[in-house]
């Protein structure tokens, strides 16, 4: 069932399309600036959406002004350039499968901005790839947003309730899975990396988890849940306790300022929602 819900996304055209690209930027790490224009190139609204965030140095960048994207490419940071595409690829797909639901899609791209600026966060504080971080955190509820596609009015209705209780056991007992297993199912599907797609059906569950990504994951999905991060579900914050912490071995000094860094990154993807997500409802 998780691969035939994580299917249906192939069936749409726009949605099908914006993980198709995302994928390949993501696969497209470390290729040259040829490739990245290209990717980038291949839809006027990442296009735009890439320049715009890039522009505005909310991805590592320069905070410098580009024209187009081959001055981006070219310019001094080219990794902000690919880090604000896998972003700009990240909100079209949310803007275009949450669509069909009363949810706002501004919200799921926002808490999984901060979700990966977290975990970029908290991998450097040890010898985790920060990138390998960043990019599982962003798209390890790939099949959250499978699932609000497939089934909105499902999470519409668990949505309006406000139920206090986290979102991965009403769907386990919704549907016998959860988004965590659509999502590897999805990422295997479309042709992310397998670690990432691993990596994603654990992240509400570290200690299955077979490398320290998803401790890492973990960490940052409670700490953005207490910063008001909820994908606009009402579900009930996780809590921050000392397992969170040293489960992705954090120390205990780090827990201030890992909250101070989930709600920064909350807050400022909020901020340029409307840059990122500008064919978003």
């Amino acid at each position: 069932m998780p691969r035939k819900v994580a299917e249906m996304l192939r069936s749409d055209e726009v949605v099908c399309a914006a993980l198709t690209r995302a994928s390949a930027l993501v696969r497209s790490r470390g290729l040259g600036s040829r490739v990245v224009e290209r990717i980038l190139l291949s839809s006027p609204t990442v296009c735009a959406d890439t320049l715009r965030l890039a522009s505005q140095g909310v991805c590592g960048g320069e905070g410098q002004t580009f024209r187009n994207v081959t001055d981006a490419v070219n310019g001094p940071d080219l990794h902000g350039v690919w880090r604000a595409g896998v972003l700009a690829s990240w909100a079209e797909f949310v803007s275009s499968a949450i669509s069909r639901t009363a949810l706002k899609p501004q919200r799921v791209y926002g808490t999984g901005w901060a979700n990966a600026e977290t975990a970029f966060w908290a991998a450097g504080k040890h010898i985790i790839d920060k990138d390998d971080a960043f990019l599982t955190a962003l798209f390890m509820d790939t099949g959250l947003v499978a699932l609000m596609y497939a089934l909105p009015e499902v999470y519409t209705a668990f949505s309006t309730a406000k139920v206090a209780r986290p979102i991965e056991d009403f769907e386990l007992e919704a549907f016998g899975f959860n988004h965590e297993d659509v999502s590897t199912s999805a990422l295997k599907l479309f042709k992310f990396p397998e670690e990432m797609a691993e990596e994603a059906r654990t992240h509400h569950a570290p200690l299955l988890s077979l490398g320290m990504t998803g401790k890492v994951l973990r960490a940052a999905v409670v700490a953005v849940s207490q910063a008001g991060g909820d994908f606009g579900l009402g579900s009930e914050p996780f809590a921050l306790d000392r397992s969170v912490l040293e489960g992705a071995l954090l120390r205990p000094e780090h827990e201030e300022e890992l909250r101070s860094v989930a709600a920064h990154s909350l807050e400022r993807a909020n901020r340029f929602e409307s840059a990122s997500g500008s064919n978003a409802a």
